[in-house]
């Protein structure tokens, strides 16, 4: 299993989900690798659904998991829209694999930036797509998009992932959020939050 720090997270939330079904969606996947929550599940045999918008990562995250057959691949930003949307990042990092860990924003950003016109996915048509009653973990990377994501998705159906892990980026109102719908905070790096659903 992958002993990352971003992964430790994952491993101290899915404690307090033993019955979760063996299925990751996670919403920011980077490049698969260096930054990801979902890669221990994978290698320990789990399904996932692997989002992410910024073009070049993506290319790094298809290459990475194109082969294995229990990986679905989507280069979609998931957002109030199923039309395309401009995608703000910055260029490759210059250490030759993969790009800062920047690109999902949707908003103009400070410094060096190159822009993508990438395919929306609306909260509708993502649980439309996706049985969410179905998913042991869903996982959130989206560079400040985190809440309103959540948001979006969990106020468009009544089915409810097992367990949440998302970036902290509106800790209170998130915090609030989830419990109203249902989850209960069972892991906190100051970075990322872990829920669970109450039973």
């Amino acid at each position: 299993m992958n002993d990352s720090s971003g992964f430790k997270i994952v491993s101290q939330t899915l404690e307090h989900a033993k019955d979760a079904p063996q299925l990751v969606v996670d919403i920011g996947a980077s490049e698969g690798e260096y930054t990801s929550n979902s890669l221990g599940l994978i290698q320990d045999g789990w399904e996932a659904i692997l989002i992410e918008p910024n073009p070049v990562q993506f290319a790094y995250l298809n290459n990475l998991h194109k082969q294995n057959p229990k990986i679905t691949l989507m280069n979609v930003a998931v957002c109030h829209t199923d039309e395309q949307v401009i995608l703000n990042g910055h260029p490759n990092d210059g250490d030759g694999h993969r790009t800062c860990n920047h690109g999902a924003s949707l908003l103009p950003i400070e410094g060096s930036l190159v822009c993508w016109r990438v395919q929306g996915l609306s909260y509708k048509s993502f649980v439309e797509q996706i049985d969410l009653d179905k998913v042991g973990l869903l996982c959130t990377d989206a560079e400040g998009f985190d809440f309103q994501i959540l948001q979006g998705i969990l106020t468009a159906t009544t089915a409810r992932p097992k367990a949440i892990v998302t970036e902290a980026w509106e800790r209170p109102a998130a915090e609030e959020f989830l419990k109203s719908h249902g989850y209960r905070l069972v892991a906190d790096n100051n970075c990322d939050q872990g829920f669970v659903l109450c039973k």
